[in-house]
């Protein structure tokens, strides 16, 4: 394997981990189609929306290089495995390939929307200072991207009359909720200097408390979306993941990537169900 293979190997596995994300993209994409008119539609609405998160993790890697070179050199970028010239290479090309998707799909003005939107994410919409000093309006304002797409993914499935479900747009904002929220909760000991986690900007117990509720959120809206037993099912999840937050709140040799795994567990599982559920209906 030459060295420029291996290098945007080394790249995804440490910065975009392709099995992880594709199989909770996969799912996403299943879970929004409901009963496609075409598996062929779920194959391009899949690559459509990899590329996106894809775009959003280039976007990231510009957007936080300064911060990367001062406090997190060891990451792929700063560290020069990867230049931000490669990258920017890499957005364009996906970008031609949204744009010749969108367009074959008939979803050029969404996923245009998207694009615009991916911009103002890109640039903190021009108020860069006022959002890091309001976290929740940051994130939020942030997840707004997840209800777009999982609108772009049910109108490439079902070109002819696609089936919007508000309650599932909801889901997916909070679902991505979820998994922001989650995958920065951190013990004291593992918080690094210069990295704004949750857990540090507003201490473990309340960010879990935090990561529970919007948790409760969601499961509200999957509970029109699934039959009673997955309902079920997910409700046991659900206490588990409140269990195992009070554990970790008390247990300080318990890392955060076991909250971070849990939260991609608990998106995985709920569009995964939502999908089996509209199955056997």
């Amino acid at each position: 394997m030459n060295n420029f293979s291996q290098k945007w190997i080394t790249y995804q596995k440490e910065r975009f981990p392709l099995p992880i994300y594709s199989l909770l993209i996969l799912t996403l994409a299943l879970a929004s189609g409901a009963v496609v008119e075409s598996y062929a539609f779920t194959l391009q609405a899949f690559v459509m929306a990899l590329g996106i998160f894809m775009l959003l993790r280039i976007a990231d890697e510009f957007k936080d290089y300064a911060d990367d070179c001062q406090f997190r050199p060891y990451r792929a970028v700063p560290r020069g495995l990867i230049s931000l010239k490669e990258l920017g290479v890499l957005g364009a090309l996906i970008i031609m390939l949204e744009l010749f998707l969108g367009y074959m799909t008939q979803t050029l003005s969404l996923l245009l929307l998207i694009g615009l939107y991916w911009g103002l994410m890109s640039r903190e919409f021009f108020v860069p200072t006022w959002l890091k000093n309001h976290p929740i309006v940051y994130l939020l304002s942030h997840m707004i991207i997840m209800p777009l797409i999982a609108l772009l993914l049910m109108y490439v499935q079902n070109p002819s009359a696609p089936e919007i479900n508000l309650h599932f747009l909801a889901l997916a904002f909070f679902n991505g909720v979820v998994l922001e929220v989650g995958r920065k909760i951190r013990q004291k000991s593992e918080e690094e200097k210069g990295v704004e986690t949750y857990s540090f900007l507003w201490g473990i117990k309340k960010v879990l408390i935090i990561w529970l509720i919007i948790l409760t959120l969601s499961l509200y809206f999957i509970s029109s979306l699934v039959t009673p037993l997955f309902f079920g099912l997910l409700l046991g999840l659900g206490l588990y993941l409140a269990f195992l937050a009070y554990k970790f709140s008390k247990d300080e040799t318990m890392r955060g990537k076991k909250i971070e795994t849990f939260s991609g567990v608990w998106l995985l599982l709920t569009y995964l169900l939502i999908f089996i559920s509209d199955m056997v209906k």
